[in-house]
């Protein structure tokens, strides 16, 4: 039956190791450690501990060889992995024997003045250890150089730690030091309170808490005075601009523009909040259980062949909603957004009566509808007429829109880009000329627009 050594060594260096342990430390016996570059084994092992990689790890237990595992201070109070090992060689019957040492936490605990502080305890390479907005404890000894160096990226350089060193001291040094000098340390256990809300600016639970700030009263007296009404038109704006963006394909802008489209969503959470209606946390929740719900193909049982049934399901499952929360709609048109521009809600309404059977049987009829429409509006005498008529002939506009696959907002849209572009063309060539667009004759101006339609296309004649 294999053997498991769990050897702790004194983390003062004191002591050597106990005669019991050299016993089985056979010259044979593989020896692992999570930390193999601490100097403590360097001294008593001299190059000869492997680093416990999951690979050794697993390889070892499934052999019938004995094997050591060594740790500063306690390996069972000390080192994760250690604790680890143990539960796995007891489970396969293995012997386990565990020769202890004084313990890094103790004396940690004994030194540091961490109060109430929640923390985490961090003493394995194998622990996850992106906790920055939590205090934690990390057992140096025990955690190799890259896992520290893993977790040292997380903070900002000026991040106040706490450095504890045992070796070679029958009591603890420690000291307070900004965590760019850290790493020179032969530190045995390190304190890392966890980041203030400032030096945490990439973390989404910091924009929340600079959103309450500036909306507490001693904050900023805009933001106090804004309400879900009020912002309203920021959030058109910012959409809007992240659109541009989108469009314009920069990257850089589109970064800053979600970023201010996310303001607006954290804004209005805020607002919520402190009427008493609903958190961020709920906003969050609610749309997370509606993705696992709406995609049981994903997260359930429920296969699907293509997108298109995937589509089809998530609108099964949203009526299906609707009803049970007695939300069912009393108009099929209750599901478009009134809120939308008018170009895209009339193709939006098309698509949607569709459903149903109601359109024109070919693209003929609406293009003639579409005639018909101008021949009104041409025909119209008085300004009521005019705006009434002007509004249906954008509405079968719309509907020609849609039996020809264009999205017509996205059309109009692009032709105003491209009007942009060769407006901007002949106020540079006017700029140029020292003179202004407003000193042309409309023939010119004309000329100059023909100029602008060559100079914005490229080679094979498409707009750029």
């Amino acid at each position: 039956m294999p053997k498991l050594l769990l050897l702790g060594l004194d983390p003062s260096g004191a002591s050597g190791i106990p005669d019991e342990a050299a016993l089985f430390l056979a010259d044979s016996t593989l020896v692992l450690a999570g930390n193999p570059g601490n100097p403590l084994l360097e001294q008593h092992f001299a190059g000869r501990v492997l680093e416990a990689s999951a690979d050794r790890v697993r390889a070892a237990l499934m052999s019938e060889d004995d094997v050591a595992y060594v740790s500063v201070g306690h390996p069972l109070l000390d080192d994760g992995l250690a604790r680890e090992l143990h539960q796995k060689a007891t489970a396969a019957a293995w012997q386990v024997h565990v020769v202890g040492a004084p313990s890094l936490l103790e004396r940690a605990y004994a030194t540091l003045s961490l109060g109430s502080v929640v923390h985490t305890v961090v003493s394995g390479p194998a622990q996850p250890i992106n906790h920055p907005n939590t205090a934690l404890l990390v057992v140096a000894a025990n955690v190799p150089k890259r896992g520290l160096q893993k977790l040292v990226r997380q903070y900002p350089g000026a991040h106040r730690v706490d450095v504890l060193s045992l070796r070679g001291r029958s009591a603890p040094a420690a000291q307070t030091l900004p965590l760019s000098e850290v790493m020179a340390q032969q530190a045995d256990v390190l304190y890392f309170p966890p980041l203030a809300p400032l030096e945490r600016l990439h973390a989404p639970e910091t924009l929340r808490w600079i959103m309450a700030r500036l909306r507490a009263p001693d904050g900023c007296p805009w933001d106090q005075e804004q309400t879900h009404q009020t912002l309203k038109r920021h959030l058109l704006e910012e959409t809007a601009e992240v659109i541009d963006a989108l469009d314009e394909e920069d990257m850089i802008a589109l970064r800053e523009e979600l970023g201010d489209l996310l303001l607006q969503v954290y804004f209005q959470a805020q607002v919520a909040e402190e009427q008493g209606d609903f958190s961020f946390d709920d906003v969050v929740r609610g749309i997370s259980e509606k993705l696992v719900r709406r995609h049981p193909h994903v997260f359930g049982d429920r296969p699907v062949g293509s997108a298109a049934q995937a589509l089809a399901n998530w609108e099964q499952i949203k009526q299906e909603e609707h009803a049970s929360q007695g939300k069912e709609r009393q108009s099929l048109l209750d599901r478009v957004p009134r809120s939308l521009s008018g170009l895209a809600t009339a193709q939006a309404i098309g698509n949607t009566v569709v459903k149903v059977g109601f359109d024109w049987p070919d693209v003929q009829g609406v293009v003639a509808k579409l005639r018909e429409e101008i021949d009104e509006l041409v025909a119209a005498e008085s300004a009521d007429e005019r705006f009434e008529e002007f509004g249906d002939v954008l509405f079968v506009l719309a509907q020609v829109a849609k039996w020809m696959q264009v999205d017509a907002e996205e059309a109009l849209r692009a032709s105003n880009a491209k009007f942009r572009r060769r407006f901007a063309y002949m106020e540079e060539v006017a700029r140029q000329a020292g003179r202004d667009l407003s000193d042309y004759s409309f023939e010119k101006l004309d000329s100059l627009w023909e100029e602008a339609k060559l100079a914005t296309s490229n080679p094979w004649g498409c707009p750029r």
